[in-house]
């Protein structure tokens, strides 16, 4: 049997022939996202910051500066820096606009007439002879007006936020460990050192108003027949409140020294008697 040989194979390319080439080709995102140029260094640049102190109008919230009564100029904002001109007494736009009580040197809210409260401002007491201001119904708290407590029964004003009188738990306590007693001064009842003393020289008695005991501010009490307040000075012998009272009815304007509080004895005094506490 003759041998059969293979014929020659034909000559094959090389292996790395038939591997793909290493040329990348760009995907299909690039086409839909193509690339940007640089962004510009100088856009990076944060601006220089502004100084606070710069120009700018006034802020009405924080403006809280006043002039004082000898410099106040009638018709003029009462900031000092100020020179606009006002119809009424108080701030001008630029500096919150508020309105202040007439009274030259009264820092306090005008409530009517432009006056405030304390000057005769605001709604009087309903009831005949009285010129308390009024709390509620036309009333003031002597007469029945404002919150009241909230115990049956009971038609006292109310002191504390709880809606109750003194006499039933309501206002201060002494701060005194067990103690239930309202508070008189320094947060403590007069048991326990809230109690003041006359401020005449060797009278230990109890202060009754003013900084004076009952024997002492008899000689000082206002000349209205049945008031027991101490009179000012200032006053023409009167006590604030007939004061006022006198001011409404006579429809005068009150003036600079009609300030509140009716007591006659100084801070001073009360000061070196109780022994400066």
């Amino acid at each position: 049997m003759s041998s059969f040989s293979l014929p020659p194979l034909p000559h094959l390319p090389p292996l790395h022939a038939w591997l793909p080439s290493h040329t990348l080709h760009p995907r299909d995102s690039s086409f839909l996202q193509p690339p940007l140029p640089p962004i510009p260094q100088s856009l990076f640049l944060r601006p220089s910051p502004v100084s606070l102190s710069s120009s700018s109008a006034p802020n009405p919230a924080t403006t809280t500066t006043t002039t004082s009564a000898a410099s106040e100029i009638p018709g003029q904002c009462l900031d000092p820096a100020c020179t606009t001109a006002v119809r009424y007494r108080g701030f001008c736009k630029a500096h919150g606009g508020s309105r202040k009580c007439k009274v030259i040197g009264c820092t306090k809210g005008g409530q009517g007439n432009n006056l405030c409260i304390g000057h005769g401002g605001g709604k009087r007491c309903e009831v005949d002879g009285c010129f308390k201001a009024s709390q509620s119904r036309g009333l003031c708290k002597a007469h029945g007006g404002g919150a009241r407590c909230i115990e049956p029964g009971c038609n006292k004003s109310s002191q504390g936020s709880d809606g109750r009188c003194r006499k039933h738990g309501g206002g201060k306590r002494c701060t005194v460990d067990g103690c239930l007693v309202g508070a008189q001064r320094g947060n403590k009842c007069a048991i326990h050192g809230g109690t003041r003393y006359c401020t005449e020289p060797t009278c230990n008695r109890t202060d009754r108003g003013g900084g004076f005991c009952e024997m002492h501010r008899k000689n000082k009490v206002c000349k209205q027949p049945a008031c027991s307040r101490l009179r000012k000075e200032q006053c023409g012998g009167f006590c604030m409140t007939h004061h006022r009272a006198n001011l409404i009815l006579s429809g005068k304007q009150p003036s600079d020294g009609d300030n509140d509080g009716d007591s006659v004895a100084t801070d001073e005094q009360r000061s070196s008697h109780d022994g400066g506490d």
